[in-house]
């Protein structure tokens, strides 16, 4: 009944979703029960969920689908509902640059829905939903500004200031990326332009800190990409199988936001090694530049909704419930150290067997990209692997590695390391680093 009930209350046109169906502006789409939505190409499909999927239907196969479709360009807004559904695939969207919203929960009748995203870190906006409409538009108009003049002297004025107060070096990302985020910060301000946005920050410096984190879009989670983590589950054996009882395994992971990919690592390695994992030297470097990130890590604290996508059996046997929340285990807090690490200027991790860095390098420019995954060549052991996201560049990367499957983006070590010009060969010390953590090696 809810496309009679919802036509009753617009003037927009309302109608139950069919496959194949183009979006038309001006329509709201309500999707059959018992089915799931997604967009491709495009265009909607319908898909019947596995029978232990619910709530029937959910929203977060749409929103992934439309992250995937759509990138920069996407928008999920949660309203009112009971669960938490949406929280991954708002999840999603910020991992592809677009916006999200959540309706502020005491606006809400059930409030379920729009409080586990806010609890998740995934709603960029928590407002009313009189609210968001404004808000909404002031943030894409910078999506139809994208062809402007790049000021450059005042980009590099605000990057210095950046760099002078976060310690970040964002020059080396792409511009287009980087214009986009600013115009984004520049309109949730009430700014119009860049010099206005830089007149701002001089009497709210605390904008710099809300920008460095839309740049480096700090979201991951846990076995994103079921196909990628099966593909590097065959890596992850082959790699326990040739170390005899007693060996040194080494991982890092690159770029590791707030550590679900780190976890999911771990996971692999405990399944795979069983009753083993004793028997091994095993420890997994976990580095970001977000240090508000790292510290989500360290506590392994996520809610419910963020484990999803974990298998029934890996999430009993590896995490502890905690008044709506997992936590992850000690057995997986004991493979892990999280520490800052900047990818750009500190040196690399040495004899590593796997480095894990996703979604990360298609924000650098061509030059920078180059620069790390030299960085990663010469930390990897002969024949270690190097685990990329879908979206990263097969051919830069088949410079230094031989891919061991192209479409999930695993590759190995091909001959000899050299270390990028420039690059320190001993880290420098840092005040994120806890002295009670072990050494760095």
């Amino acid at each position: 009944m809810m496309v009679d009930i919802l036509a009753r209350e617009t003037p927009l046109r309302v109608q139950e979703l069919q496959e194949g169906d183009t979006p038309e502006a001006g329509v709201i789409y309500v999707v059959p029960a018992n089915r799931n939505a997604l967009l491709k190409d495009g265009r909607f499909h319908l898909r019947t969920p596995p029978p232990e999927v619910v709530p029937k239907p959910s929203i977060n196969e749409f929103l992934i689908s439309l992250a995937a479709e759509q990138g920069e360009s996407a928008v999920g807004i949660l309203l009112s509902g009971t669960g938490s559904d949406g929280v991954s695939g708002l999840r999603s969207i910020q991992a592809a640059g677009g916006l999200t919203f959540a309706q502020q929960p005491d606006t809400a009748k059930y409030d379920g829905m729009p409080q586990a995203a806010i609890d998740a870190g995934v709603a960029d906006h928590v407002l009313a939903p009189e609210q968001m409409a404004e808000r909404l538009a002031r943030l894409l108009m910078p999506l139809a500004s994208d062809e402007a003049p790049i000021p450059e002297d005042l980009l590099a004025q605000l990057l210095a200031r950046l760099r002078e107060r976060l310690d970040c070096d964002f020059s080396g990302y792409k511009v287009g990326t980087l214009m986009r985020r600013i115009r984004r910060r520049e309109a949730a301000t009430g700014n119009v332009d860049l010099a206005g946005y830089l007149r701002s920050i001089d009497s709210n410096p605390q904008e710099l800190d809300l920008l460095a984190r839309d740049i480096l879009i700090s979201v991951t989670a846990f076995f994103r990409d079921a196909a990628a983590f099966e593909t590097l589950r065959r890596a992850v054996h082959e790699i326990c199988t040739h170390k005899p009882p007693g060996a040194e395994i080494r991982v890092w992971v690159a770029g590791c936001a707030t550590g679900e990919e780190a976890y999911s690592i771990a996971m692999l390695f405990a399944d795979v090694l069983q009753e083993r994992l004793a028997d091994y030297r095993l420890q997994i470097f976990a580095t970001d530049i977000d240090e508000q990130a790292l510290n989500v890590g360290r506590r392994g604290l996520y809610p419910v909704a963020a484990l999803n996508d974990v298998p029934p059996a890996l999430r009993e046997r590896y995490f502890l419930s905690s008044n709506h929340h997992v936590e992850a285990g000690k057995l997986l807090r004991d493979m892990i150290v999280f520490a800052r690490h900047n990818l750009v200027s500190d040196p690399p991790f040495l004899r590593l067997d796997l480095i894990s860095c996703r979604n990360v390098l298609i924000y650098f420019d061509t030059l920078l990209q180059s620069r790390v995954l030299q960085t990663f060549h010469f930390g990897l052991v002969r024949q270690g692997y190097l685990f990329l996201g879908r979206s990263e560049s097969v051919a830069q990367a088949e410079q230094l590695f031989s891919a061991e499957d192209r479409r999930e983006r695993l590759f190995r070590k091909v001959g000899s390391a050299s270390l990028p010009s420039g690059m320190p060969l001993a880290l420098r010390p840092s005040p994120s680093y806890s002295a009670a953590a072990r050494p760095w090696p």
